[in-house]
């Protein structure tokens, strides 16, 4: 994993230069960052989590705000694991509020 956000960059456009086939001077990536800048930058209890934060909506509440469309290039299988994870617990946290609008 990327310890720099030069790092992930270098990284990431030569990866989606080789995948696509072009010169990796023709791809541009935004908000690049790496693996340990997402895990410093977020607050999350859980570290493994933090590299899915984007903000936290409500500071005095510590509710994270989740991305809904990562771009990782890892080896990591447990980093998957925990995007499912994840996924499955907001599809309950929508679930239970469209029932309780429901009632």
């Amino acid at each position: 994993m990327a310890d720099s956000r030069e790092a992930a960059s270098r990284i990431s456009r030569t990866v989606i230069a080789v995948l696509n086939s072009v010169a990796i001077y023709d791809v541009t990536l935004k908000e690049v960052q790496s693996f340990s800048e997402l895990v410093r930058g977020g607050e999350s209890d859980d570290e493994d989590m933090r590299v899915f934060e984007v903000a936290n909506a409500d500071a005095d509440a510590k509710a994270p705000v989740w991305t809904d469309t990562p771009y990782f290039l890892t080896n990591d299988p447990s980093l998957l694991g925990k995007w499912a994870e994840l996924q499955a617990d907001i599809a309950a946290n929508v679930a239970h509020a469209v029932i309780r609008r429901a009632k």
